[in-house]
């Protein structure tokens, strides 16, 4: 007659030999294959502890229950998709021709024609969208000022290939809402709930590296676009934002390419049938309307 030791240790080999076996067949199937309750196809190996674990003795069933084999080959693709998922921003989809979206208190969407006008950006020579392939394009960086909801950093992303991606703005609920929230940032993608000027000190202080290209997405004196193209543009970078027309009139801008010296590569005071006007700079003291402090709750710096 067989002990209660002679049968635990009868129902542990058989236990071994079982792993076993259901091991060699996970490793058989598809990596990208994770079963669940709602699938069929369950392996072997997960039906094991549901009829076996409450026939061992305690000790065995809880050193079964602890363990995980996971197959190596999942693992790795499951890394190699979270590295490579895109940024997306809910708002994406929500922009109009023409018109402004209301985003959030402090942040509209801009007329698809500014994400368009954005494309001016794409350089020839870091032309593979991101894939990678294109080593220049793969460490090129870009900062975007003004991100609000993250639509212009998604075009940056998908559209010009720049996974390296500083996007700021002083304030951040449009970007939760729409990315931390309902899309998604991938790593390589930083937010900086800053203005531009504090953003400027954290640059200067931290040493950043320069970027490849620049966006702002509000309206900026001319003084302004020139100190970033000068101060923050690699070499052979290029700057596009809208400038105001005369200095301080929040009214209307031209929206101007520029290179690391400043100088005008392309300008437009209408793009398509949108004529160029954002929203002011709230840094500046001359920032009126309910755009600027002390409507928006913006604080500048002290100096």
């Amino acid at each position: 007659m067989m002990t209660r030791n002679d049968v635990d240790k009868f129902i542990q080999v058989l236990f071994w030999c079982f792993i076993c076996i259901a091991q060699d067949e996970a490793w058989e199937s598809s990596p990208l294959t994770t079963p669940t309750k709602h699938s069929p196809n369950l392996a072997r190996r997960s039906l094991f502890p549901l009829f076996f674990v409450p026939l061992l003795p305690s000790a065995t069933a809880q050193a079964l229950d602890s363990m995980h084999i996971e197959d190596p080959k999942k693992v790795s693709y499951q890394l190699h998709d979270d590295e490579n998922r895109a940024f997306v921003s809910a708002a994406f989809i929500r922009k109009e021709l023409t018109n402004s979206i209301v985003a959030s208190r402090d942040t509209n969407i801009s007329p698809l024609e500014v994400y368009e006008t954005i494309l001016r950006l794409k350089k020839p020579e870091l032309d593979d969208k991101g894939s990678g392939s294109n080593s220049a394009l793969y460490t090129a960086r870009a900062l975007d000022v003004g991100a609000g909801a993250g639509v212009s950093t998604q075009v940056i992303f998908q559209e010009l290939g720049y996974t390296n991606i500083d996007a700021i703005d002083w304030s951040g609920d449009a970007w939760r809402k729409n990315v931390v929230d309902d899309g998604y940032c991938p790593p390589s993608v930083h937010f900086y709930e800053l203005d531009d000027e504090r953003f400027l000190a954290k640059f200067t202080i931290e040493k950043l590296e320069k970027y490849d290209i620049i966006v702002f997405n509000f309206a900026v004196n001319t003084e302004k676009a020139l100190f970033f193209c000068k101060n923050l543009l690699k070499e052979g970078g290029l700057l596009l934002a809208p400038i105001n027309t005369e200095q301080d009139y929040w009214l209307k801008q031209t929206y101007q390419l520029l290179d690391d010296d400043g100088k005008v590569v392309w300008s437009a005071s209408n793009v398509g049938a949108w004529s160029v006007q954002f929203q002011p700079d709230v840094t500046q003291d001359t920032c009126q309307g309910v755009w600027c402090s002390p409507f928006n709750g913006f604080q500048k710096i002290r100096r």
